[in-house]
């Protein structure tokens, strides 16, 4: 099995720099001048007309106010690496804190139940298990929820004023306690 993750040296930020200064009540000049960037040179970003270099993406991300931040970082992630899940940005899915809680119930129940679905394959050594589909399908729906459940956490911190980057730190720690990382 080959692994071609690919570290890019630019991100286009087209899908949620736009996104995040309306979120933020931030103009182009204003996300400009706190960035070190002409105005012309955000609209090239927000456009996609202009990359963002890896160097320069603690300045941008610091030119959005806290509250805002991960949604762009979430962005730069999936394009800087593309294992972390995109932001959710198409027509086929509305962001409002109520209708990503049931969407993110029914697509966090999609993955258990195909997670179960897969125990049996899972109980069998690898190179025992002739028909991969169900592990295949977990690994789907499993991606599909934490597609939504990450884009709902930013949403559901947007709402109520929570700091994405505090509250990670806090889970951090119980994860530590848990040892669960190091």
């Amino acid at each position: 099995m080959s692994v071609d993750i690919v570290v890019h040296s630019s991100v286009s930020v087209k899908n949620s720099l736009p996104k995040v200064m309306h979120l933020a009540k931030q103009t182009v000049t204003e996300t400009g001048k706190k960035a070190g960037y002409s105005q012309p040179m955000i609209s090239k970003l927000s456009s996609g007309v202009a990359k963002l270099p890896y160097e320069n993406v603690r300045t941008l991300l610091n030119s959005i106010p806290e509250q805002y931040q991960p949604l762009l970082a979430l962005d730069i992630a999936h394009e800087l690496v593309g294992i972390t899940p995109p932001i959710a940005n198409g027509d086929g899915l509305k962001l409002d804190v109520e209708a990503l809680g049931p969407r993110t119930i029914r697509e966090l129940s999609q993955g258990i139940d195909a997670l179960a679905n897969s125990q049996d394959e899972f109980e069998t050594p690898a190179g025992h298990v002739s028909d991969t589909k169900d592990p295949q399908e977990a690994i789907y729906q499993v991606l599909d929820a934490l597609f939504i459940g990450y884009n709902a956490v930013i949403g559901i911190c947007n709402e109520y004023g929570f700091s994405l980057p505090a509250l990670m730190r806090k889970r951090e720690k119980v994860w530590k306690m848990k040892s669960y990382i190091k």
